[in-house]
């Protein structure tokens, strides 16, 4: 059993400001599978922090910046690892890391679009509002947005595709 007594907060390890730990349990077996350090409020603050650095970071890079596709989706990756690290739970973690990577592809066709990055921006300022805010259902309809949104963005991109393949 894997026992983690900090969390990864900001690129380092930190001690929780919360005192005990909780359990986390294999999804496949039910069996024990890691503890890791109950968080609380002071700790949930300093791993939003650390979002907002990065978040703010990422959209202060200039327009010429923001126009080199891979640039951005490094510094967006960047933000969500960052949120992903601040997490504390490792099979959480990890799960969200394998969805990341098919997140990875509607990312890269998604902010192809003229106008996009902007867009991005925006959205995600509204969900680290949300989360600085602890409202978690603002959160959840800002992160949902945003993720319709790329989705939308990157099926019209890739229809247009699919039709123009399709006419030569």
């Amino acid at each position: 059993m894997q026992i983690r007594d900090k969390f990864y907060i900001d690129g380092h390890w930190v001690a929780p400001a919360g005192a005990g730990s909780l359990g986390v349990t294999d999804a496949s077996t039910g069996a024990p599978w890691a503890t890791i350090p109950e968080g609380n409020e002071q700790d949930a603050s300093v791993a939003v922090a650390a979002a907002r650095r990065a978040f703010d970071g990422w959209s202060r890079t200039s327009p010429e910046e923001r126009a080199a596709a891979l640039e951005q989706i490094a510094a967006k990756n960047a933000f969500y690892q960052q949120l992903l690290d601040g997490a504390g739970n490792e099979a959480l973690t990890n799960t969200l890391r394998l969805l990341n990577s098919r997140v990875m592809l509607l990312r890269s066709t998604s902010m192809q679009a003229p106008g996009r990055a902007k867009h991005s921006v925006a959205e995600l300022s509204d969900l680290l509002r949300a989360l600085e805010k602890r409202d978690g259902k603002a959160a959840r309809v800002a992160g949902s947005l945003h993720v319709r949104n790329a989705a939308s963005v990157a099926i019209g991109i890739l229809q247009e595709s699919l039709l123009t393949e399709a006419a030569d």
